[in-house]
C-alpha cells in the first residue's frame, strides 16, 4: 500500500508565492504585514460603514431643516396675514365706532337747533359738519348760534353765509354754519 501525503506538496504558510519561494527568515515580517493589511482592511470596512450611516443621517437632517425652512417661511407668512388681519378688524372697529360717533353727533346737532330753525342739508367734510338751512328770524339763527355753542358737543361754530333778501316773500331767511368738532 503506497500512502500519499496530499497536504505535504502545499509547505508552510508563505513557503512560497507563486513560483518564488520565501525563506524562512522572511516569513514572520510577511505574516505580520499580511496581518496589518488585514486589521487595516477591516478598519477601513468599518469607518465607511459608519460614514455611511452618518451620511444617512446627514441627508435626514437636511430634510428635516428644509421641511422646517418650508414651514417657518409659511408660519412668517401666516404671521403677516394674522397681522393684517388684526389691522383691518382694528380699522373696522374705528369705522363701526366713526359711525356710531357720527351718529351722535348728528343727533346733538338736532337736538339743540331751536324749533323755529331747520335743516336742509347736514354734510361731513374736512372733519367738520356743514349745515345749511334756514330760520324764520334771525333771532332764531341767533338763538340757534348760542345754543351750539355754549354746549358741551362739537365745538364753536361759524357763520359761514347768510341771506335774508331772497326769500324776502316766505319771510325766512338762509345760512350756512360750520362745526368743527373738538379734539377729543
Amino acid at each position: 500500500m503506497k500512502r500519499f501525503n496530499y497536504l505535504s506538496g502545499q509547505g508552510a504558510v508563505f513557503e512560497t508565492f507563486g513560483k518564488w519561494r520565501i525563506g524562512p527568515e522572511l516569513r514572520p515580517p510577511l505574516m505580520s504585514l499580511m496581518g496589518i493589511v488585514a486589521l487595516l482592511v477591516a478598519i477601513y470596512l468599518v469607518e465607511d460603514f459608519r460614514l455611511r450611516v452618518e451620511a444617512g443621517r446627514y441627508d435626514t437632517y437636511v430634510h428635516k431643516l428644509r421641511a422646517s425652512e418650508i414651514a417657518l417661511r409659511d408660519l412668517k407668512r401666516l404671521k403677516a396675514h394674522v397681522r393684517d388681519l388684526q389691522r383691518l378688524t382694528r380699522q373696522v372697529d374705528d369705522i363701526r365706532s366713526l359711525g356710531a360717533q357720527r351718529a351722535n353727533d348728528l343727533a346733538w346737532i338736532g337736538n339743540h337747533l331751536p324749533k323755529d330753525m331747520w335743516l336742509t342739508v347736514l354734510r361731513h367734510e374736512r372733519a367738520a359738519y356743514l349745515l345749511e338751512g334756514g330760520a324764520e328770524r334771525v333771532v332764531s339763527l341767533g338763538a340757534g348760534l348760542t345754543s351750539l355753542s355754549e354746549s358741551s358737543g362739537l365745538g364753536e361754530p361759524r357763520l359761514v353765509s347768510f341771506n335774508d333778501d331772497a326769500n324776502r316773500r316766505s319771510g325766512t331767511i338762509r345760512y350756512v354754519l360750520r362745526l368743527e368738532p373738538r379734539s377729543r
